[in-house]
């Protein structure tokens, strides 16, 4: 809809800007003046805006708003709009409209009195050029890493090299060869590993528009862990809520997410016991992760998805946690340095945030928060930033009660 057939179906405007308390007849030239230029000003706004009254009814709009959302406005409530006109009206700074335009929603209150008041800005382009600049981020972090990358791919084709010429003696024994070719798939491996991420990291992009259950593909990604989880002598503990939690985004890329963070939780836990060497201290240590799920939000309601993984293992110095993030830095001879960057492309390319907690000793906590996807008729509330739910993130990961909600954990499911 054009904005010009956007002002004739918002006509209302400007008389509901002229319903005075005084009343329209008794009320001064100057007022009803007033009146019809903050109706203009309504109008020459490059923003939508919709006013609600104390029932959550729109009671005033401009032409843009009926551009972006459609008609009818006046007199229908928030929550059929928000059904009718948006795809998916979860958290975030932008939200995708059925069209395919993504908007953001800024809320206010409505003076002293009862209702709301929206601001609705089209950030299309800006999402695009930003999602651009990301991209470009990641080609020249793995332009400036080149010559690393090189070194990480020349060590396993080296021993590769060097295990095939042990296959072409004569005299090699039977187990000889085994262990030989069990070495080249271990190499192979790593370069397989390595190849993929690097794939990941430089696309970054959501992949998938489905909707999934938190908690099923936690259970998921349970089981997939579960051979190195006995193999590591390690516990796994999922703490999950009762109602389902639907994300939407690329499920194949966010179980990847999560396989990845257990499996390094699962590495500091084994890097802990060798610490401990082959005495008792070392026979009493049992590692332990935790998957911790939680709706989590502003008072009234809970439009974030939090997912800590916690472990007890050796844990992080500040020096290191400091670059976690950072393409192709690694604490491991045989890591590849893009584990954590793929991770968090993915996340944020779901909208999300990830973070990390971490001390020498007491083990590690990463978080991620991403936007549920709210049920018919979820209200509009004012969108948290990135940079406020990332610093309230990390005050709720370090707490230690019990979230509400969750199954008990004298019964929730465990793998050894």
């Amino acid at each position: 809809m054009s904005p010009i057939a956007a002002r004739r179906d918002c006509t209302p405007c400007e008389p509901e800007a002229e319903r005075l308390p005084s009343g329209d007849a008794q009320a001064p030239r100057e007022r009803r003046a007033a009146a019809r230029i903050l109706a203009r000003i309504l109008e020459a706004l490059p923003a939508g805006v919709v006013v609600l009254d104390g029932r959550g009814r729109i009671v005033q709009c401009n032409g843009l708003a009926v551009d972006y959302l459609g008609s009818p406005l006046l007199g229908e409530p928030w929550r059929e709009v928000i059904v009718r006109a948006f795809r998916d009206f979860g958290d975030g700074d932008a939200v995708p409209l059925r069209d395919g335009r993504l908007l953001n929603v800024a809320t206010s209150p409505l003076g002293s009195g009862p209702g709301q008041v929206l601001l609705l800005r089209d950030v299309t382009e800006s999402c695009a050029i930003q999602a651009m600049f990301d991209r470009h981020r990641r080609l020249a972090a793995m332009g400036e890493m080149a010559a690393s990358l090189a070194h990480q791919i020349r060590t396993p084709l080296a021993s590769c090299l060097l295990y095939l010429s042990h296959l072409e003696r004569p005299d090699l024994t039977a187990e000889a060869h085994h262990r030989s070719v069990a070495r080249i798939r271990a190499c192979l491996d790593h370069l397989e590993r390595l190849v993929g991420d690097m794939l990941m990291f430089a696309r970054g992009e959501r992949l998938g528009d489905e909707e999934i259950d938190a908690t099923a593909l936690l259970r998921e990604v349970r089981r997939m862990t579960a051979p190195q989880l006995e193999a590591g002598r390690c516990r796994l503990i999922l703490q999950a809520p009762d109602a389902a939690c639907m994300l939407r985004g690329n499920r194949d890329a966010l179980v990847g997410v999560m396989q990845n963070l257990v499996v390094n939780a699962l590495q500091a836990c084994e890097r802990r016991r060798q610490a401990h060497g082959a005495g008792t201290e070392a026979a009493r240590y049992e590692g332990r992760i935790e998957l911790i799920v939680r709706a989590i939000g502003e008072k009234g309601g809970s439009e974030i998805l939090q997912i800590l993984v916690r472990d007890n293992g050796t844990g992080m110095p500040p020096e290191v946690r400091e670059r976690i993030f950072e393409p192709f830095f690694t604490t491991r001879s045989d890591g590849t340095g893009l584990g954590l960057a793929v991770v968090e492309a993915v996340i944020r390319a779901h909208q999300g945030v990830v973070w990390v907690d971490s001390q020498p000793g007491e083990g590690t906590t990463v978080g991620i928060e991403l936007p549920l996807v709210l049920p018919v008729g979820g209200s509009a509330r004012r969108k948290t930033s990135q940079k406020t739910s990332r610093k309230a993130s990390r005050k709720t990961g370090r707490e230690k009660s019990k979230p509400k909600g969750v199954i008990d954990e004298s019964i929730q499911c465990v793998d050894r």
